[in-house]
């Protein structure tokens, strides 16, 4: 791997494990997907936040059935709040635009051309403070522009791509408020991509005569914000939270859109969670999206929502139902939507990291397979063949309570005789404990992990059928 001028390397190379969660390097902060070694299935690719002198980028690889393993993690300075996957120079190779920072911490944009090959790369310098950079085609002529904002300097702006992978000098629009989002989408339906800010919600539409300005009247202050056609009429809408004092309830905001880029407020939700980060995705393809949600890691209302992923159900009539979560992990702060196992249904990727403790902990990412009934599981959907994973031989449950206090009970069923190993682990791979080593009948089986000699924390519990492991799961111990 041709290492990269101020790259040190960090290889990490682990073998594929069949399990929802996969341990990456510190900080895990943005995600994308694209198949970047040609192989027909979809890879994951994340950036990281700048994290104890460490700030870099992971690569997944897939099997092609939903299985991954990290095959490289490598230093790219910057905090990658923002990560994207494309062919920025059109050569067939897929590139990576996200934040960058110098030796002096100039701020702006890194582009690693090539970089699954890794040939070169390229910066462009913005004012301090620019970031959440969105791609968006700016000038209509199908080169994909980058678009951004500065929260703390108040402004949003772009750069402009020739074609050929190079940019611009950077065009700047002063705001008279602080920024909290930047979303890109067609608002008036003419088919040019236009910008919409967060905090006042202001949008500037996309003529071929240049950007214009255009208030949304009425709008709430949103500090979230994306763009889709949520009612399935053929225009996008805008979704939006709202964020009052911390550790109150957020309210989910929907403005429907007229057709030609006038807003109305039609509906309004109280969210219970400090919900802070949405991704919009027709989960059961009906046409109708829903919102995956997760919550601040660092103003939340509960505990328990730092360990869960959110999804809000589409009614298809300008409503949607009460969330329903899922366990995802300490502390599951963004979600990306794909299908990861090829089988036609969308897969949830969470990020995690563990900001109660210093670095350099570890982050992890989660992710959570559609089954054919629409609901979300931990094994990958497509099929294993015996020689890897015999599927049908064994149920793991999630342990329960999770998180506990004290003891919670495994449960586990067997379709034959087996030897079983049910061991604990710590978030380091280090033994624990067995709670069973013995020869077992087939059916129902459980037993009660007592912690309470250990020290509170993330820990993992495998079993293994006649010497081979199945199946790794986790669970939080809260003291």
């Amino acid at each position: 791997m041709k290492i990269f001028k101020k790259m040190c390397i960090i290889l990490i190379i682990i073998s594929a494990c069949y399990s929802d969660e996969y341990i990456v390097p510190m900080k895990p902060a943005s995600v994308d997907v694209a198949d970047i070694d040609f192989d027909g299935d979809l890879d994951i690719v994340i950036g990281h936040h700048y994290s104890n002198d460490w700030s870099g980028i992971t690569t997944l690889s897939n099997n092609g059935k939903g299985i991954f393993s990290v095959i490289d993690s490598f230093y790219f300075g910057g905090s990658h709040g923002s990560l994207h996957l494309l062919d920025l120079d059109k050569d067939n190779n897929y590139d990576i635009i996200t934040e960058y920072y110098d030796d002096v911490e100039n701020v702006g944009i890194g582009i690693l051309f090539d970089f699954y090959n890794n040939l070169h790369e390229s910066h462009y310098f913005l004012d301090n403070g620019a970031s959440n950079f969105k791609l968006c085609d700016i000038d209509d002529d199908s080169n994909i522009d980058v678009t951004f904002c500065s929260n703390p300097y108040f402004f949003w702006g772009y750069i402009k791509n020739d074609g050929d992978g190079i940019f611009t000098s950077p065009v700047y629009y002063n705001l008279d408020y602080p920024p909290q989002d930047l979303e890109i989408g067609d608002l008036n339906n003419d088919g040019r991509e236009d910008i919409l800010i967060g905090g006042q919600l202001d949008s500037w539409l996309n003529y071929d005569t240049g950007l214009e300005y255009h208030e949304i009247p009425d709008s709430i202050h949103a500090n979230t914000i994306k763009v889709a056609d949520i009612d399935n009429d053929l225009d996008n809408d805008i979704i939006g939270s709202v964020w009052y004092m911390p550790g109150t309830s957020k309210k989910l905001v929907i403005y429907t859109n007229d057709g030609s880029g006038n807003f109305e407020l039609t509906y309004s939700k109280w969210i219970d969670e400090a919900l802070t980060e949405m991704f919009i995705s027709d989960l059961n393809k009906d046409d109708y999206p829903e919102i995956i949600y997760n919550v601040s890691y660092s103003y939340p209302n509960s505990d328990y929502e730092l360990f869960h992923t959110y999804i809000l159900f589409n009614n298809q009539d300008g409503t949607f139902r009460d969330p329903i979560d899922y366990y995802t992990g300490i502390c599951s702060h963004k979600s990306f939507v794909a299908d990861l196992d090829g089988n036609g249904r969308n897969d949830i990727i969470t990020l995690n990291y563990d900001f109660y403790n210093p670095p350099p902990s570890r982050g992890t990412i989660h992710i959570l397979f559609q089954d054919s009934l629409g609901g979300f599981v931990e094994e990958s959907q497509t099929s294993i063949d015996n020689g890897q994973l015999i599927m049908d031989n064994y149920e793991l449950s999630q342990n329960y309570p999770n998180p506990f206090n004290n003891q919670t009970n495994i449960q586990y069923q067997l379709k034959s005789v087996s030897k079983i190993e049910i061991n604990i682990f710590n978030p380091n791979g280090q033994f624990v404990r067995s709670l069973v080593n013995e020869k077992m009948g087939k059916g129902n089986h459980s037993v009660m992990f007592d912690a309470n000699n250990l020290n509170s924390g993330i820990y993992y519990y495998q079993l293994k059928i006649d010497g081979k492991v199945m199946k790794t799961k986790k669970m939080l111990y809260l003291r």
